[in-house]
């Protein structure tokens, strides 16, 4: 019998001590049944440490340093280009696997889609032991309108985000997209969809691979049997304005590339004209203000970004 070969891809920024957390689960996992080709780290000009002391593994570690930040979807296809393994798994950091969670997680795949295709993520649960809201459907026009408008906030049973609250993640089914914290895909997809779109920096890279995959006839699959934990935003919670214009960036570029004109430049108005005003609103009636300061960072550099980004609509 053949073992599958295995290469987990993880893109590190500045996590600190939750990359050491993690290789340090990766090197308690159960490999019957399974082969591990090679842990690739691709640092994106860490400055943290984050990165010091990963030489005492005795798992097959390659660190790439592209000595700038080179972005998540430009990072993760760095990583995976060198290898020849059957599977690869993007990892966030900030995640921590299990004993069997990379060998069940590659066993249901085969057992789930055979000799097809797909794509595969796990339950995720957070530090407490709750199980976490990991998959989503596709965006749409109507659902971003509903987050920006503050309705989905108001209202969440009728205005629903295209992330899927609804469903409580304890029992595996076919969904539209898994949260980028962990995916699984047999290399001959990632190859043949062409990796992630780097035009994405980061945040709906994901997104953007699955409707791609979709495209092609490509499942995803969310396995309530196997888990792991993920702390989440383990490097973006010290910078929430930056990372709310690249939520804001990406979702403007996934608009741009998969929704009609008229929809794609009606979430550009939204999201220029609409939601700050409607976030910061909502910031001072909770007494947040250091929220409200935050979107005001993140519309400034959005701003600052908007002839660069609108030109065209990629």
């Amino acid at each position: 019998m053949i073992v599958p070969s295995l290469q987990i891809v993880i893109v590190n920024w500045r996590t600190g001590d939750f990359l050491r957390e993690c290789i340090a689960s990766i090197e308690q996992t159960d490999w019957t049944g399974l082969r591990l080709e090679e842990l690739t780290i691709v640092d994106n000009d860490s400055s943290d440490g984050s990165l010091e002391g990963l030489s005492r593994t005795s798992l097959p570690l390659r660190v790439i340093d592209p000595k700038e930040n080179i972005g998540f979807s430009r990072a993760c296809n760095r990583g995976a280009r060198e290898s020849k393994s059957d599977f690869v798994l993007f990892l966030n950091p900030d995640t921590r696997v299990e004993a069997t969670t990379l060998s069940q997680s590659v066993a249901n795949h085969r057992e789930v889609f055979g000799n097809e295709k797909g794509i595969l993520g796990v339950q995720l649960k957070d530090c407490g032991g709750r199980v976490s809201s990991s998959c989503s459907r596709f965006p749409s026009f109507a659902r971003i309108a509903a987050k920006s408008l503050g309705l989905s906030a108001l209202m969440p049973v009728r205005f629903q985000t295209h992330w899927m609250h609804d469903f409580d993640h304890l029992n595996s089914r076919f969904v539209d997209c898994v949260m980028g914290a962990f995916i699984l895909c047999p290399r001959g997809v990632f190859e043949e969809l062409g990796g992630f779109d780097e035009r994405f920096f980061v945040y709906y890279e994901e997104v953007d691979l699955s409707y791609r995959a979709a495209q092609h006839g490509i499942r995803t699959w969310f396995d309530a049997t196997v888990c792991a934990v993920h702390v989440g935003r383990g490097s973006t919670e010290r910078v929430k304005g930056t990372r709310l214009f690249y939520s804001w960036r990406s979702r403007i570029q996934y608009a741009m590339l998969h929704f009609p004109r008229v929809h794609a430049w009606g979430v550009v108005a939204l999201t220029y004209l609409v939601e700050p005003g409607v976030r910061v609103a909502a910031s001072i009636v909770r007494f947040r203000l250091g929220d409200a300061l935050s979107t005001w960072d993140g519309y400034r550099a959005l701003l600052l970004n908007s002839g660069r980004m609108l030109r065209g609509r990629n």
